[in-house]
């Protein structure tokens, strides 16, 4: 069992519990697979702790073998819960909607180890969630893209009580012994060879509310989710307070964040990509998190627009809609109402 370092892969304990309840439900004890890879079985109720992602990878490999299941990774992420991802899967179960449980999913999704990482690329009529190996040499199963998806396709259904699914899902690698397979899982077209590992979702889906939706929780949570972050995030919460300390006066610029640190704008990057992030998504970030505490009290939105750096207010309802799933007045009631 390791601790997260920036020079070694690792995965959050909590996915080798997940790994280890659907090989139970199969009859089957992932404690000797363990053993094997000089990991403690202790560590399944340990879920914030970390495991080498290589050994994870070996006992994964193990079990696929051992249940004889050819779709492993894809039936292992239909036994997630949202304790399994610990701090993150606390923050969805009491987000006010969908939108807002991925939102802050992604957030922090750097806590789940850095095997792989995850981004969200908007489009017009969908939230396009892309998955990918952080380096050229890494070395990753398709179980773990499979069971990412699948996993992520569970948790919007296991949240809201609904039978939702994405548009599309996409997978670098060949498809598994029938396609109809992939197709019960996702309800939806499932390409293979595709240029990224994918799911198209729709916009739709973010105003999807959650149903055990806690405001006060999830404030709670979302405190413990930044010290932590902060703790193995350094450099990303240098750019959190330099954009805050920027906005509303200009325009936060990567070069100007890096050279208040001393660094290249190159290096800041550089920076930024080992902790799974980037300049972009710290802005909204950042943005977002200062909107949501502004809204909470009685600014006016074309003040809130304002302070943080927005010259018109359609643009930040806009923006907010789009990071949060709700419109600042939708948000202002949810955050006013009793209970």
């Amino acid at each position: 069992m390791v601790r997260k370092s920036p020079d070694r892969l690792t995965v959050a304990a909590g996915i080798v519990s997940q790994l280890a309840r659907y090989l139970s439900s199969r009859k089957l004890d992932v404690r000797p697979l363990l053993l094997a890879q000089g990991l403690d079985p202790e560590v399944l109720g340990m879920p914030d702790a970390r495991v080498a992602y290589e050994a994870y990878l070996a006992v994964e490999e193990e079990a696929a073998a051992l249940s004889g299941d050819p779709f492993f990774g894809l039936h292992m992420g239909e036994w997630v819960e949202p304790g399994h991802y610990s701090i993150i899967g606390y923050l969805m179960m009491n987000s006010a909607t969908l939108g807002e449980a991925f939102g802050i999913a992604g957030r922090y999704f750097k806590l789940l180890g850095n095997a792989i990482t995850s981004r969200a690329l908007p489009g017009l009529k969908a939230m396009r969630i892309v998955y990918e190996a952080p380096r050229e040499s890494t070395v990753v199963s398709r179980h773990c893209f499979e069971n990412l998806s699948s996993s992520c396709v569970t948790m919007m259904r296991t949240l809201t009580g609904q039978d939702l699914h994405p548009l599309e899902v996409g997978f670098r690698h060949s498809a598994g012994p029938a396609l109809s397979e992939y197709r019960r899982v996702f309800s939806c077209p499932v390409r293979f060879g595709a240029r990224q590992n994918y799911l198209l979702l729709p916009w739709c889906l973010a105003k999807v509310p959650v149903l055990q939706s806690n405001p006060s929780l999830l404030a709670h949570f979302e405190r413990y989710a930044l010290e932590r972050s902060e703790e193995e995030s350094p450099t990303s919460r240098q750019v959190a307070d330099f954009v805050v300390s920027r906005l509303g006066k200009r325009p936060p610029t990567l070069a100007a964040a890096a050279s208040s640190m001393g660094l290249s704008a190159r290096s800041l990057q550089n920076r930024l990509r080992e902790e799974m992030t980037g300049f972009r998504e710290i802005v909204e970030a950042t943005r977002l998190d200062l909107a949501r505490r502004h809204l909470a009290g009685e600014a006016p939105v074309e003040e809130v627009a304002l302070l943080l750096g927005y010259s018109e207010t359609s643009a930040f309802s806009k923006a907010f809609k789009r990071l949060d799933g709700r419109s600042p007045s939708e948000f202002r009631r949810g955050s006013s109402a009793p209970g």
